[in-house]
């Protein structure tokens, strides 16, 4: 072992240490929850203080007894890009989360785990998302109930620094090998730029404050890299956390499994000869631990333990999706479907990103094509050479992954960002090399540099522009109002209504839904229910609905008219319409549309875009005048002599003035009473139309 490796034998990081312990707390907690039968507790900050404080006393006993070292991975190096990287949290997490994935199922799983989806509700999230392993949103939950809705999304930023001192440590060990020489001040900080560079990419950036998972098992992926590269023995009780930690991400991400199998055979591969095999069965059984409650969650509701993995093997009545694999549970509409396609993969991402065998990007930097070309010429040079280095193996290590990420993973480069991540330190560590070559001109060394680093500077533009224009930097008014609701978006949301007997999602925002202060029924008819048994128990819990209150809905800001298009198509028809603030889950000046609706069905007459016109006026109207613009196709409707009636949020008809009823489109003018308080809606009816109505949304 190298004199110079601070990945020291049966030593681990102090900060991966304290990240292992919140994902620890989560499951006890969730092991609590299902072993007592409850709901969530009510005294959950007392519960999580208890928990918490019982793991740091444990896993300190246990590091005490087996000797395991401790160490620091933090130097002064790194205080600038930590600082970076916590400069972008600061100005991000005044703007709530309110992406697709999010408003989905992040936030329903986050405080609603051990509720039956199919009994009491019926799958209130995508069915692919409703029995997902949830111990990253149950991780999240945590700082959540600490900071609050906008403040919980730090988890990922801690995440990101992690990923950034465990690159760095990757890349001045890798310096040491590769040269022989102590890395000095110049090649700390030159590993420690490379090592933020190798996370600066779009899919994790872009996705930086939110509530997703898809980053937060790197850490622990990348410690067992480090292990492989690194160690020379290890001893039983690194097998006791290794297998707590590759339980923790398979439960972050089912998909997961394919690294955390592909990387421990390559561990196991290193360490079986000093490593006894009951040792290696106790770390496996650790990591198993750590499953069982999602797993008997999973099979308790739905037969399938890994639901909606697998289920030719387990046959589950509840799995009624279309377009998706039964034993993968992925979209067979993504990834390659050819043998060109798997060939040339890399070049397909990078130049018609806008095929429909993509998934979750609509641009991509060629990270990977370029890692992809290195990688096979350190290969053929090792060969030729026959001098292996440690370029050489991690090459060889990365085509394992990539294989895998073609083959089990569909081409879903956001399920692999454990890969994107090595790619970034494997190109790192050959610009290393690079540089201390010797007898190499150096405009060639500045050209293979410069090719290699292309991606990255072309990531690094693409996602700078992105956040430049994100509602942090476009719109200052709206952030400085988001900041008065940090550290005070606790809990859920009280409506000012009592006659909720249940919702229907009627699109993919079964989250907004479970953050309502109220116990009711939440049935997603989004998912559909095509098999005999999803259809008779969908329409039981609509009919436990029906029997307890009205059916409501809800919708996303500015997305009334596409609500209102699929309650029609659905063959439901809109009572009414209120507007409400929901500035826990949503921003501060935006409004959410809270919709009556019945089953039986009314002709409702949508326009859209210049049809409708567009109407632009502040959020609260009370004691304003304000003015319509609508299209000419919708007045031609009417008779030329009819009174255009507003009804603003209310079921009280107002009479629009006509400014100028001539041209493409028609103005009105109408005065909001001094007691209304409205949104981003209204509604336009006429007397020759009464069954006939149109929504104009703005925003």
């Amino acid at each position: 072992m190298n004199k110079s490796c601070k990945f020291r034998e049966r030593g681990i990081s102090l900060e991966l240490i304290i990240y292992l312990m919140f994902f620890v707390t989560a499951n006890i907690i969730d092991w609590i929850m299902v072993l007592s039968d409850i709901k969530e507790s009510e005294n959950y900050l007392a519960t999580l203080f208890i928990v918490f404080v019982s793991v740091i006393v444990l896993i300190g006993i246990m590091l005490k007894k087996s000797g395991i070292i401790l160490w620091h991975m933090v130097s002064k190096a790194d205080c600038v890009p930590l600082f970076l990287l916590f400069l972008l949290a600061v100005i991000g997490v005044p703007m709530p989360d309110t992406s697709y994935d999010t408003l989905n199922y992040h936030v329903f799983w986050q405080d609603s785990f051990g509720q039956d989806i199919i009994g009491n509700h019926f799958f209130p999230t995508r069915v692919i998302n409703s029995l997902f392993f949830c111990l990253g949103d149950r991780t999240y939950n945590i700082f959540r109930q600490l900071l609050g809705y906008r403040g919980g999304t730090i988890l990922g930023t801690l995440a990101l620094m992690l990923i950034y001192l465990q690159g760095k440590i990757f890349l001045q060990e890798a310096y040491f090998v590769i040269t022989g020489k102590e890395t000095g001040k110049r090649q700390r900080i030159l590993a420690s730029v490379m090592s933020l560079l190798c996370i600066l990419v779009e899919q994790i950036l872009i996705s930086a404050n939110t509530y997703g998972v898809d980053w937060l098992a790197i850490p622990f992926l990348a410690e067992v890299i480090l292990r492989i590269f690194f160690v020379d023995t290890q001893k039983n009780e690194d097998i006791y956390i290794l297998g707590l930690m590759a339980g923790v991400c398979v439960c972050i991400k089912p998909s997961n499994a394919v690294f955390v199998f592909l990387l421990f055979a390559f561990y196991f591969t290193k360490f079986h000869q000093s490593i006894r095999w009951w040792i290696w069965l106790r770390g496996m059984v650790g990591g198993l631990l750590i499953c069982v409650p999602y797993v008997y969650m999973s099979y308790n509701m739905t037969g399938n333990p890994v639901f909606p993995y697998m289920n030719s093997l387990f046959k589950s009545e509840w799995f009624f999706l279309m377009g998706v694999d039964e034993w993968s549970g992925m979209k067979d509409l993504f990834g390659p479907a050819s043998l060109k396609e798997y060939i040339f993969w890399p070049y397909f991402m990078v130049f018609q990103s806008d095929s429909i065998h993509f998934a979750d990007y609509t641009q991509y930097c060629g990270r990977l094509l370029v890692v992809l070309v290195a990688v096979v010429a350190s290969i053929v040079s090792a060969v030729v050479t026959k001098k292996r280095s440690i370029i050489y193996e991690a090459s060889g290590l990365f085509i394992c992954v990539y294989i895998l990420y073609l083959t089990c993973l569909n081409g879903h480069l956001r399920y692999a960002l454990f890969m994107e991540w090595f790619a970034g330190v494997i190109l790192a560590m050959i610009i290393l090399a690079l540089l201390d070559k010797r007898g190499l001109k150096r405009h060639y060394k500045v050209i293979c540099i410069g090719a290699l680093m292309l991606p990255t500077i072309l990531s690094v533009g693409w996602t700078g522009k992105y956040i430049v224009t994100s509602q942090a930097f476009s719109n200052k008014e709206n952030w400085v109002q988001n900041v008065k609701h940090l550290f005070h978006d606790y809990g859920k949301v009280d409506l000012p209504i009592a006659d909720i007997g249940g919702f229907i999602v009627f699109d993919t925002n079964g989250s907004m839904m479970s953050m309502i202060n109220c116990d009711v029924p939440i049935v997603n008819r989004k998912s559909g229910a095509l098999t005999e048994a999803g259809k008779a128990q969908c329409e039981t819990v609509l009919s436990n609905i029906t029997g307890r209150g009205k059916t409501y809905s809800l919708s996303k800001p500015n997305a009334l008219i596409q609500l209102a298009n699929e309650i029609e198509k659905q063959g439901y028809s809109i009572e009414s319409v209120r507007t409400v603030k929901m500035p826990t889950i949503i921003s501060a000046n935006q409004f959410c549309y809270l919709v009556t609706v019945k089953k039986e069905k009314k002709e409702i007459k949508v326009y859209e875009g210049n049809e409708v016109g567009e109407v632009s006026f502040d959020a609260s109207l009370s004691g304003k005048r304000i003015k319509i613009l609508i299209g000419r196709k919708w007045r031609d409707m009417c008779d030329e002599d009819t009174d255009l009636k507003v009804c603003i949020d209310t079921n009280e008809q107002i009479i629009a003035t006509p400014l100028n009823t001539n041209g493409e489109f028609s103005q009105y003018e109408v005065q909001v009473p001094d007691d209304i308080n409205i949104g981003v809606m209204i509604k336009l009816d006429t007397d020759n139309l009464q069954n006939k109505w149109i929504i104009v949304e703005y925003s």
